[in-house]
């Protein structure tokens, strides 16, 4: 993934209407004011009624833009770059927590 186009992709979406959902379940929705990347996340402000919100996600591995919406890809298989010795480690490693992206997509669509 290349971190400069994704950011020249989202700066396409500044002052719309977004929303993120994960498994069809809604986690934020609002207006996107600003976005900045941190290390590994990325950061979104958003305008929710008259107040702002801030919300974090992790960068994808892989992202697409479709019509109006992007797909960010959590999976292991696109994490493993189809390496089958390294997926097979990923699945037996020991995970006392997981997060909710792990091995899932991301829509954020937008209008």
């Amino acid at each position: 993934m290349n971190i400069v186009e994704l950011e020249d992709s989202l700066k396409k979406i500044f002052q719309k209407d977004i929303t993120f959902n994960l498994n069809g379940k809604t986690l934020k929705e609002g207006k996107l004011i600003l976005f900045s990347f941190k290390e590994f996340y990325l950061h979104f402000k958003l305008k929710v009624n008259d107040s702002y919100k801030n919300f974090e996600i992790p960068c994808p591995f892989e992202y697409s833009i479709e019509s109006s919406r992007f797909v960010f890809d959590y999976t292991n298989k696109t994490f493993s770059k189809n390496n089958k010795n390294l997926d097979f480690l990923i699945k037996v490693l020991k995970k006392n927590k997981t997060s909710k992206y792990y091995n899932n997509y991301l829509i954020i669509n937008f209008s």
